[in-house]
């Protein structure tokens, strides 16, 4: 289960790099940002 959250100023823009990134990870592709925005950090 994965979860899109944005609070605060940037919250718009982060939420949208983080659906990006679930998508890409439920599709099995490889997204260089997760290096950044990685739900492991």
């Amino acid at each position: 289960m994965f979860f899109a959250l944005g609070y605060g100023g940037n919250g718009i823009t982060f939420s949208m790099i983080a659906a990006q990134l679930i998508k890409n990870k439920l599709k099995g592709i490889k997204d260089e940002r997760e290096n950044v925005f990685g739900f492991e950090r």
